[in-house]
């Protein structure tokens, strides 16, 4: 994957970022307003809003940005308004030297956290470690199971 660095908002790429509009809200950018979702999203030119996907990676990006956005408030620490773009690929795990499965498909979440404000590099380093933390990120990195349940209907 590339860096996310000056990437805006585009097929491959989500951003997060805090508003004035309240203390923990936040601006979730894709192509286009969100107003659904659309499978077809990078293929069409009829969006209804994100792909799960991007809806994904808004949940991630949405999560880092409350959780060090807290952190920094609790520790009285001047962070500026942040923002965090984040891209989803997937590559083969063969092509994957650290991967633990030596085959199948490696799904990769690249997160870049912009932590703008008067820090210093030892507060940076905390709240790039409290951004890998987040409810999220832990959520994805542990086994998680789906179960698929079928909804009642009355009498056939």
């Amino acid at each position: 994957m590339n860096t996310l660095g000056n990437v805006r908002p585009s097929d491959e790429v989500v951003v997060v970022t805090e508003t004035c509009g309240g203390r923990l809200a936040h601006e979730l950018f894709n192509r286009r307003p969100l107003l659904g979702t659309d499978l077809l999203a990078a293929n069409s030119d009829n969006e209804r809003g994100p792909n799960p996907y991007e809806l994904l990676l808004m949940s991630i990006g949405a999560c880092t940005v409350v959780t060090v956005r807290l952190y920094a408030e609790r520790k009285g620490w001047p962070l500026g308004r942040m923002s965090v773009r984040l891209r989803h690929a997937r590559s083969h795990a063969g092509d994957c030297a650290s991967c633990e499965r030596p085959s199948g498909v490696l799904d990769q979440i690249e997160r870049l956290v912009d932590l703008p404000g008067p820090l210093d590099s030892a507060q940076r380093a905390r709240l790039m470690r409290i951004a890998d933390i987040c409810p999220m990120q832990r959520t994805l990195a542990r086994t998680t199971e789906v179960r698929t349940l079928q909804a009642r209907r009355g009498p056939d």
